[in-house]
């Protein structure tokens, strides 16, 4: 509490216990006599009281209140789409250049070795001792270009592992990755069937 409301709330006390008071320590038949009336004597005592009780009301006042404000309305949690991560992956610039994108492309290739690891074992219902061997072998689908890209260390070269027979516009780290995700989809659906 501030002072100012401190001392209002002192002065109400002291005029309350003055009108209780009053007959034994002031010199109330002088008070009487010059008012008129006992009760104007009370009526003044009052008025006092009322001045501090609306004093202290106003200065407590709605215009210094604080209310509690309603929090922002919640917003929606932006996720990321299903194949995002895959698609930026493949968009980074060093994918391509030999020495710095290796590191790149062991991810990628991690990636996708896991999802065809996952798909065989799903789709196909191979154990995954099984799954991995194929997938190292390169005998889990009939793409040369997707079995190329998952054989051991094949795709970390930058030209993703392919086969030196497929045609220009299929070479390359990204082309590679996407057919291979591509296979690994079509691999999912037919397992789904």
């Amino acid at each position: 509490m501030n002072v100012r409301r401190l001392l209002l709330a002192g002065t109400g006390v002291v005029v309350l216990l003055l009108g209780f008071v009053s007959g034994d320590l002031l010199p109330t038949d002088g008070l009487v006599g010059l008012l008129g009336n006992d009760y104007l004597l009370m009526a003044v005592f009052a008025a006092v009281g009322l001045l501090v009780a609306v004093s202290v009301l106003a200065s407590g006042r709605s215009a210094r209140l604080e209310q509690a404000e309603m929090p922002d309305a919640e917003k929606p949690v932006s996720a990321p789409s299903p194949g995002e991560g895959f698609d930026e992956a493949l968009s980074d610039w060093r994918l391509s250049i030999p020495i710095l994108g290796r590191r790149r492309r062991a991810a990628l290739h991690d990636r996708l070795r896991r999802a065809a690891v996952e798909t065989l074992r799903t789709a196909e219902g191979y154990d995954r001792a099984e799954a991995e061997r194929r997938v190292d072998e390169g005998t889990w689908t009939d793409d040369e270009t997707a079995a190329a890209f998952l054989r051991t260390e094949s795709s970390l070269r930058a030209d993703g592992g392919n086969p030196p027979n497929t045609a220009p516009a299929a070479r390359g780290t990204r082309d590679a990755a996407r057919r291979t995700a591509e296979e690994i989809a079509r691999l999912a659906s037919e397992g789904r069937q």
